[in-house]
């Protein structure tokens, strides 16, 4: 029952194949791409991209190999990790260097411009590519062993059509005895982060992000991998130990996270890989002991789209991982799971994966359980007709169709949507939600939560606003409407409140309900309420 979106890959460098392990219990699932398959060796690197083979599926490009004249790009089926083809490389059999000359490529990056970006780390360019062809176009950016410039690049990635890049702070240089490219730190130019606001050619890079070395770092600072958060700021890998989270317009840094798995005090004795987002906002990460080059994965859960400390080893160290870096998820593929025009029951992790599926109840009385399995997220359910009940949990939309349905988020994570449709429904709120009653005479419960948005819609609506306990933060309710709609508090009297205890405070044509000095309600658009409307311990 599982599906690829419950799923990550994994780039085991030492092994010269890729892993397939869950993302949110840390099974192991097996070889995706087997040993040297293709000519794969030291798969850094992991981009699912266009699809290259034919079956309208999106497919996985791995930068592979680091010597002159064998470094490439091999691409594979990104449903069965079949090989495909070497989307970049060089003929050996032509005088020409087919590749552009690539040296040990790391970064890859599909642009704005449809072409294919590829960091080639041992000769410090970045190198560009038809993105349908492979075929090599120019020199986007050389290196020139300055400071601020392209100083072995790794990571790429594009935002708003800049071109994001870590590099390590070396100067390729070629051995004349061996021929062999190599990285020279002599220099001692600081690892950053770049950004090319321009696709010409030759463009001069900014400087992003200068950090100073980790405390459990082994006194160095080495940026690699990239990623793009739900709360819009830019997330870094540094190889030598955390991940900086930084302001993507200021470049300013707003919180560092630990990777440190494997010692009480600094320095660690693990380095860290690269860095990949859930479809449910964790981030996880890869990183291997410094002793034993043997693997583990770190996930952080998220908190209001951020991810936080402290990690959760996801994956202890496992000898099956050696020295991985590269890390990513599958690309996200809703499944529809279909009910029956009777009584159902849809329970996430036995009838659903519940990872962006998109659910259809049909008819009955049907009951959709989603809050059930941990990492359930961003799922779609049609309850249509019938009196249906619904847990959400994570960025899920429920809609109620016809019939009286029940809404319950108490054990969600927010950010999710329900709406009533036809009928008189219930619902029973948590956190960062939107609630939408659409058509009757709905209820709204308030617990221990709160920062919802909440709309009754038409009808008499009923909001309970404090049940037994204070909601953590106000909720804000949007259309109420006096003398139609009812504002309740239960369990008053054990809280000590009463009309006379209540304080209403009218600000910007809102209406403020507070107790001591907690605000439990803001009425928007609401002036002159009566306190007295307010009904107290109501048993419905």
């Amino acid at each position: 029952m599982q599906n690829i979106n419950s799923s990550i890959l994994v780039g085991n460098t030492r092994g010269d194949n890729v892993l397939r392990f869950d993302a949110y219990t840390g099974n192991y699932l097996g070889e995706f791409i087997t040993s040297g398959l293709g000519g794969l060796e030291d798969p850094d690197t992991l981009l699912f991209g266009p699809d290259g083979n034919g079956d309208g599926k999106s497919d996985l490009y791995i930068a592979s190999r680091s010597e002159v004249g064998g470094s490439s790009i091999l691409r594979f089926d990104g449903q069965t990790g079949n090989f495909i083809d070497v989307f970049v490389g060089d003929n050996p059999d032509t005088a020409l260097d087919e590749s552009g000359g690539l040296v040990r490529p790391y970064g890859i990056a599909y642009g704005p411009d449809g072409n294919f970006y590829v960091a080639s780390f041992l000769s410090d360019q970045i190198l560009r590519y038809n993105g349908s062809t492979g075929e090599f176009i120019d020199v986007f950016a050389q290196g020139n062993g300055q400071v601020g410039g392209l100083n072995g690049p790794n990571g790429l990635l594009f935002i708003n059509n800049s071109l994001y890049v870590t590099t390590q702070g070396s100067v390729a240089k070629v051995n004349p005895d061996t021929g062999e490219a190599f990285p020279d730190f002599s220099a001692g130019l600081s690892s950053q982060v770049l950004r090319y606001n321009s696709l010409i050619a030759g463009a001069t890079p900014t400087v992003f992000a200068t950090p100073q070395p980790s405390p459990d770092s082994f006194g160095f600072v080495s940026l690699l991998g990239l990623a793009l958060g739900e709360d819009g700021d830019l997330y870094v890998s540094d190889f030598a130990n955390d991940i900086r989270r930084y302001d993507l317009e200021s470049g300013e840094l707003v919180d560092t996270l630990s990777t440190n798995y494997t010692t009480e005090t600094p320095p660690s004795n693990n380095f860290i890989g690269s860095l990949a987002f859930a479809p449910n906002g964790d981030l996880l990460t890869v990183g291997f002991d410094v002793t034993t080059e043997q693997g583990a994965i770190l996930k952080y859960d998220t908190e209001s789209s951020s991810p936080v400390n402290p990690f959760q080893v996801l994956v202890p160290t496992n000898p099956v991982l050696e020295r991985p870096v590269g890390i990513t998820f599958f690309p996200t593929e809703s499944q529809l799971v279909f009910g029956t025009p009777g009584n159902d029951e849809l329970i996430a992790g036995v009838d659903l994966e519940a990872v962006v599926d998109i659910v259809f109840t049909g008819g009955g009385s049907d009951e959709v359980d989603l809050a059930i399995k941990s990492h359930a997220s961003d799922n779609r359910a049609f309850l249509g007709s019938g009196n249906d009940i619904i847990y959400v949990n994570n960025s899920d939309r429920a809609f109620g169709g016809s019939g009286d349905d029940i809404f319950d988020a108490t054990d969600g994570k927010g950010d999710s949507r329900m709406s009533g449709g036809s009928g008189h429904d219930t619902f029973y709120l948590g956190s960062v939600d939107r609630a939408l009653g659409g058509d009757g005479n709905d209820k709204f419960f308030v617990q221990s939560g709160g920062d919802n948005l909440i709309s009754g819609g038409a009808g008499a609506d009923h909001f309970f606003i404090a049940n037994a306990e204070l909601p953590d933060t106000a909720n804000t309710i949007l259309d109420f409407e006096i003398g139609i709609d009812v504002i309740s508090i239960n369990g008053a009297a054990a809280l000590g409140i009463s009309a006379a205890t209540l304080l209403l405070h009218e600000m910007s044509g809102n209406t403020e309900i507070s107790f001591g000095d907690k605000t439990l309600a803001i009425l928007n658009g609401v002036t002159n309420l009566d306190i007295n409307l307010i009904k107290f311990d109501v048993f419905i």
